[in-house]
C-alpha cells in the first residue's frame, strides 16, 4: 500500500511535516511495518486509539538509518487506528486497522 499524507483534521496535504510513505500490511494482525522518509532531528510514533489516546507508543529518538520501523501489534484489540507521526516540522497520521 502506498499513501498519501493528509492532515488529520482538514485532509490537506501535510507538506512540511514528515512524509509516511508505506504502512504495510493494512489491516495488520501481527507485525506492521512502517517505512518514512528521511527528516532531520527526533520523532515520534505512536498508535493511537479511536477516542485519541496513545494505544501503544512506539518510538521515540532519531531517524533510524534505513527509515523503517517494525511493530509488533499482535497484543492489540482488533480495531482502527490512527498512526501518528511528529516531529518539529509538523505531524502526520495514516489510519491502521487491527484484525
Amino acid at each position: 500500500w502506498k499513501f498519501r499524507v493528509l492532515d488529520v483534521n482538514t485532509s490537506i496535504q501535510n507538506v512540511n511535516g514528515p512524509v509516511i510513505t508505506e504502512v504495510y500490511p493494512n489491516p495488520v494482525s501481527s507485525l506492521l511495518t512502517i517505512t518514512l522518509e528521511r527528516t532531520k532531528g527526533t520523532l515520534q510514533v505512536d498508535l493511537m486509539d479511536a477516542l485519541g489516546r496513545i494505544a501503544m507508543p512506539i518510538y521515540h529518538g532519531t531517524m533510524p538509518a534505513d527509515g523503517r520501523l517494525f511493530v509488533d501489534v499482535s497484543q492489540l484489540a482488533e480495531g482502527p487506528y490512527l498512526l501518528s507521526v511528529r516531529t518539529a516540522q509538523g505531524r502526520s497520521a495514516v489510519r491502521v486497522v487491527k484484525r
